[in-house]
C-alpha cells in the first residue's frame, strides 16, 4: 500500500501554560522564536519544519489535553484528507490555514484516538529574526512514535493505513522507514517504565553528540529520565526528558548505514 504522507514538518505541545512552555523550549531547549499570538508560539526546527507551543482549549478536540502531537508532511493536503478519510480516519477538523498561516492543517485521530495533523507547508523559509534566543542544543526531529496500548494492532493500522514501510519488530516495539535519518516506532504501553507509561505520541530531536547535548540540557535545568541508552545495533543513541509540564520527549543521535531495502523481524 502506498506512503499516504511523509517525515512531519510540525511539531506541537499543547500546554496548560503557555509561558511556561514557551520558556522551557526558548531558554532551556534553545529554539529561535519565530512568532507568537495570544495562544500560540512558533520556533523554527530549519525549513519547512515548525515546533509550535499551544494553548490548551477543552473546547477544541485538537487542543484539548496537554500533550504531544504530530503533523505529517503532505504536498497536497485536500487530497491526503480525502484518501485518509476514505481508508476510515476519523477526521477532529477539515482542513485550515492558509498563505499568511505559512502552511494548512488538519486534524485526525489514530486508531488509538490520539490526535495527530497533516500539514502542508508554504514558502518562503522561515524569516532570519534574531529573537534573542539561546543556541539550540537540538535539531528536528528524526524520531516520533506513538506509545500504544495494543501494540499490534496500532502497527497494523500504521501500515495499511498511513502506507509506512515496516523495518523490524520485536515483541515490544515496531519500526518503520521514513526515509534515512528518520525513524517511525510504535512502542508498547508500559506503565512500570516512565517514558513509555503515557500513550500517544512522542518525538525525538536529532542531536550530533548525545553526552553532550545530555549534559548541556540538564545544566540547563532539564530533567532526564534515564542514562544515555542504544548503540550500533540500535542504529542510534538515545535519552528521555520531561518538559517544563512533563510531556516526554527524546534526545536521539543517529548512527548509519542507512536503513536496510528489506523489512527483518528481531
Amino acid at each position: 500500500m502506498s506512503q499516504i504522507v511523509g517525515w512531519p514538518n510540525w511539531i506541537g505541545v499543547v500546554a496548560e501554560d503557555l509561558e511556561r512552555q514557551r520558556a522551557f523550549y526558548r531558554d532551556v531547549v534553545g529554539f529561535r522564536e519565530l512568532g507568537a499570538g495570544d495562544d500560540w508560539v512558533w520556533f523554527d526546527l530549519g525549513w519547512p519544519t515548525l515546533f509550535e507551543v499551544l494553548q490548551l482549549d477543552a473546547n477544541r478536540p485538537q487542543y484539548d489535553g496537554r500533550r504531544y502531537q504530530t503533523g505529517f508532511s503532505t504536498g497536497d493536503i485536500d487530497a491526503t484528507f480525502e484518501r485518509l478519510s476514505e481508508r476510515g480516519v476519523e477526521a477532529v477538523t477539515k482542513p485550515d490555514g492558509g498563505p499568511d498561516s505559512g502552511g494548512r492543517w488538519a486534524y485526525f485521530r489514530d486508531v488509538e484516538g490520539n490526535v495527530f495533523e497533516i500539514s502542508q507547508r508554504f514558502g518562503p523559509p522561515w524569516p532570519r529574526i534574531d529573537s534573542g534566543s539561546s543556541h539550540a542544543i537540538v535539531g528536528a526531529p528524526v524520531w516520533t512514535g506513538i506509545i500504544a496500548r495494543d501494540l499490534t494492532k496500532t502497527s497494523t493500522w500504521v501500515e495499511e493505513t498511513l502506507g509506512f514501510r515496516p523495518l523490524a519488530r520485536s515483541e515490544r516495539w515496531a519500526w518503520f522507514d521514513l526515509g534515512w535519518p528518520n525513524l517511525f516506532e510504535i512502542m508498547g504501553h508500559d506503565t512500570a517504565f516512565r517514558p513509555y507509561a503515557q500513550p500517544g505520541w512522542q518525538v525525538a530531536f536529532a542531536v550530533g553528540d548525545i553526552v553532550a547535548a545530555r549534559d548541556a540540557l540538564m545544566a540547563r535545568g532539564a530533567r532526564a529520565l534515564h542514562a544515555v541508552e542504544g548503540g550500533p545495533e540500535s542504529a542510534g543513541y538515545w535519552c528521555h526528558f520531561l518538559d517544563a509540564e512533563e510531556n516526554v520527549f527524546a534526545i536521539t543521535q543517529r548512527l548509519g548505514p542507512p536503513w536496510p531495502a528489506e523489512a527483518e523481524e528481531r
